[in-house]
């Protein structure tokens, strides 16, 4: 019998475009921008990115029932 091993090297992306932060959260991506309380990045002459680590956090606070934290009054004077 024939094995094959498959190896592949892979490194996790640390920063999402908007469409795949949608993907990562599991929400559809029209109302990513509208729930999502993560800032974007802005990258010079690059579309807006998000951050994983930061999506990471919101999502948490989202199951703990914060989901904003101590930046929520922050977050509401844009």
């Amino acid at each position: 019998m024939n094995t094959a091993t498959l190896n592949t090297k892979s490194s996790p992306r640390r920063i999402l475009t908007a469409r795949e932060a949608a993907d990562y959260c599991g929400l559809p991506h029209h109302k990513f921008s509208i729930i999502c309380r993560v800032a974007p990045i802005q990258f010079h002459g690059v579309q807006i990115r998000y951050d994983m680590r930061d999506l990471d956090e919101w999502l948490d606070g989202l199951k703990s029932g914060n989901p904003n934290g101590e930046d929520d009054i922050i977050w509401k004077l844009g």
